[in-house]
């Protein structure tokens, strides 16, 4: 909590990837709305057709969006 109040209202303005996925029952899609806010050189991705464990489920997809983002940097 000490950490979390030394940051609490700080953007991030590293470039960041964020890869969703629609099936995912632990972290929703929806959980990621505004995070633009904070992370305001966010780059998204989203795997309509799978669960929480992309890099197992469809590592070909979250491949694809972790390259096209690192060759966009």
């Amino acid at each position: 909590w000490e950490w979390g109040a030394k940051v609490a209202g700080k953007r991030v303005f590293q470039p960041a990837l964020m890869v969703t996925a629609g099936k995912d029952g632990v972290l929703t899609p929806d959980m990621a709305d505004g995070m633009e806010r904070w992370v305001p050189n966010l780059t998204r991705g989203h795997v309509e057709q799978c669960g929480h464990w992309t890099q197992q489920e469809e590592p070909e997809k979250l491949n694809r969006f972790l390259i096209d983002w690192l060759q966009s940097l």
